[in-house]
Parts: C-alpha cells; structure tokens; sequence
C-alpha cells in the first residue's frame, strides 16, 4: 500500500502544475506547440515528468501490463467513439421540446461531416502524445495506484476530482468566463472523468476512455454547439443546459456511469487487484 503522505504530495504537485498552466492559460501564453503535425504540450510533459520520477522512486506503485497498452479491441473502441453521440441524443431531445435547442441549417453540411469523417484516423494517430499519455496518466496509472490507499469508488471520484483540476486550462481559455460558467465546466469535466474512469476500469483498457475523448472532439464541432471550443453544429442553444459542456450532458454521462458502475461493480473492484 502506498503511504498517504507520498499520494497527497504528488496530488499537491498535479494542483500546483494545473494552477500554473492555468494561469498560463488566462493570461494567453502559448504552451502548445506542434511538431510535424505532433501536439506537444507542455502541460502534459510535466505531468509526465512528475509520474515518471514518482515512479522510480516507488510512490506509485502499479503493474504495466495492467494499462492494456498493447491490446486494443476495435468493435469496443467503434462502440465508445460513438457514445458522445447517444449523449447529445438525449440533451438535444429534451432541448427541442423544451424548445431550447434548434436547428442551425448549414450549406456546408455534407462538407463539414465528410471532412469530419476524414479527420478521425489523423486524430486518433496525432493525438497520441496528448490525449492518450492524459488517459494513461489519469486512468491508467494514478487509478491504479490510488486503488490501493483509498478503494475504488473513493479513487474513482478523487482522481476525476483533479483530473478536473487540470483541465483548468480549458476553463480560464474561453473567452467569456465568469464563475457560473466555470462551476458549469468543472461539473462536466468532473462527470465526465467520472464516466472515463469507470469505463476504463470495466473492460481494464485504457484505450477505450481514449476513442470516447476522440468521439468528443469528432462530434461534438458537427453536433452541438460547444461553448469552450469554435463549432458550427447542426444544433444550436442560447441555454448553457443544453450546450456540450452543459449541465444536461454532465447529467446524462453522470446517470451513464452510474448505470455502468452498478452493473459491473464486481468487475470494477476485480479489475485493479
């Protein structure tokens, strides 16, 4: 068992990292570079950073093999891309009875989802220094290794709790912020790791949290409108309910993972030891 001092200090450090990239972020100093079409973020390198030097010095203690690096199950990864979808589904079905959410007509349209379709093998691939090293990171290794100290239900909310944190980046980037909108975002990102996280534990595959992010970014410009990142959905709100980050969404991925949790708890709890 890891010793709870070490596990709060390296939680000390992924705060201390986010708060200054999240200054960073508000005050529009640029961290993100590409290299060859590759995104390097510097964020991610010191949290890397962090990781490896706990690692070798045995203040996170996990087995390798358990991440699922290597395996890879396409019919489940096809499956989870496409759950952002059935989650939009939900929220635009109740916006437009509600009368909240409407159609946003585009000349484009056949433009825009043919060119989304083509992008999704380049984002999968290029996204691998980011978003994946991000999942194996958070779901992955500190998951596991929370496990052993606090339990899985307990590791699962603390773990999506700073992963939270960390994307505060996102939230202080947009450009009209204010602290409703920022408690809105934290609550969708705290869902969403939420859902990640017990998605991951199930099939104890770190890949799978992966293709729902990468569904998240394919669908979501082409769906509905999104207030952190430049869309031109086909469904459009003035409500921040029933936006992509709104708080529709963050209660349908919140019910989603929750259903998965009560189905597979056994699994779950099976799938660290």
């Amino acid at each position: 068992m890891i010793e709870q001092n070490k596990i709060f200090r390296i939680i000390s450090y992924l705060i201390l990292i986010s708060l200054i990239f999240g200054l960073l972020s508000f005050l529009k100093i640029q961290y993100q570079f590409y290299v060859w079409e590759i995104l390097i973020d510097l964020k991610i390198v010191a949290v890397f950073g962090l990781f490896y030097l706990s690692y070798r010095k045995k203040e996170l203690i996990f087995v390798p093999s358990q991440l699922s690096f290597f395996s890879f199950d396409w019919k489940q990864n096809i499956l989870l891309f496409f759950v952002p979808l059935c989650i939009y589904a939900v929220t635009i079905g109740i916006g437009i009875a509600s009368s909240e959410v409407k159609i946003n007509k585009m000349d484009n349209a056949a433009t825009l989802v043919l060119a989304t379709i083509f992008d999704i093998p380049a984002i999968y691939v290029f996204s691998i220094t980011s978003i994946f090293i991000e999942e194996l990171i958070f779901r992955g290794i500190l998951l596991k290794s929370f496990e052993r100290s606090f339990g899985v239900f307990r590791s699962i909310f603390l773990t999506s709790t700073i992963w939270a944190i960390f994307m505060l980046t996102d939230i202080v980037g947009t450009e009209t912020i204010d602290l409703s909108l920022s408690g809105i975002f934290a609550l969708f990102f705290l869902s969403l790791g939420i859902l990640l996280s017990i998605v991951s534990l199930w099939k104890g595959n770190v890949w799978l949290g992966y293709s729902l992010r990468i569904g998240l970014i394919t669908i979501t410009p082409i769906v509905l409108i999104s207030r952190i990142n430049e869309s031109d959905s086909f469904f459009t709100t003035d409500s921040m309910f029933y936006t992509a980050e709104g708080l529709i969404v963050t209660l349908t991925s919140g019910v989603i993972a929750m259903i998965i949790y009560l189905k597979s708890g056994r699994k779950l709890y099976r799938a660290i030891k």
